[in-house]
């Protein structure tokens, strides 16, 4: 039997590689699609090639229109009329912006990754996911964040992107049933901002009803159960976050940007 396969955005690091190698390990040939991790990501499947199904990498900036054509099209050339059993929307651009410095720009910026491109990979790429032999039929699996429904000050634009993303995946698990089923993640903290120091980290932390940072290996196991063991899970928000969605926004002393 040949391999399943699944289509990853944002796969060359962090959770996005931590998917990739759990649907490796079970048994999935993984596209790994990157936008500027070229290097890490054709490591990765280099390496997972080596143990398990073939996989393969393509580039393409997913804030861009012409960027999400050219990847549904790489996509389908990669199966090579074969099915596409999963499609994950983990891509994401997260970064604070402050309240009043807020422009058009970083509104329809974060509204491009987080919304028009899952939505546009997923019509695309439809027909190839109705095919799948996955019990209970393909999956479109999007990531979102636990701040789409309880926004943190400072990240205006992402949490309203993501908010689309949740709604995104329940329209759509009525579009595309009943062959396709279409799911959703809300991570908490599972790999902290690179900038963030010890006592921001503690603050997380006791926020969280298990007091620990959760770690990339969680979304991935969750990523795969949804995918081969949820059969009759669609429209799904599930939280991975330690119970942190339980209590209120964690305001930190954050850089902002635009």
């Amino acid at each position: 039997m040949s391999a399943r396969r699944v289509l990853i955005t944002g796969a060359g690091q962090r959770v996005g590689a931590a998917m990739a190698r759990a649907f490796s390990a079970a048994g999935f040939s993984v596209l790994l699609h990157h936008r500027r991790s070229a290097a890490a990501a054709e490591a990765l499947a280099a390496a997972l090639s080596a143990s398990g199904p073939p996989c393969a990498t393509v580039g393409a900036d997913l804030a861009t229109v012409e960027g999400c054509a050219a990847l549904s099209a790489a996509a389908l050339d990669w199966a090579g009329g074969a099915p596409i059993d999963v499609l994950v929307n983990n891509a994401s651009d997260y970064r604070p912006q402050a309240f009043g410095q807020i422009s058009a720009a970083d509104l329809d910026g974060m509204m491009a990754i987080h919304a028009r491109a899952p939505l546009l990979l997923a019509q695309a790429l439809a027909p190839a996911l109705s095919r799948s032999g996955l019990p209970g039929g393909g999956l479109v699996l999007n990531l979102v964040d636990i701040g789409a429904e309880r926004p943190a000050p400072g990240f205006l634009p992402y949490a309203v992107s993501k908010a689309a993303l949740v709604m995104l995946t329940r329209a759509l698990a009525l579009e595309m049933a009943p062959a396709v089923r279409v799911n959703a993640i809300a991570p908490g903290t599972v790999l902290a901002p690179d900038d963030l120091g010890p006592a921001q980290l503690a603050q997380i932390c006791a926020s969280v009803p298990l007091l620990r940072l959760g770690d990339p290996s969680a979304i991935a196991s969750a990523a795969v159960f949804l995918a081969t063991g949820a059969p009759y899970c669609t429209g799904v928000v599930l939280p991975v976050d330690g119970g942190r969605a339980l209590r209120g926004p964690l305001s930190l002393d954050l850089p902002t940007g635009g």
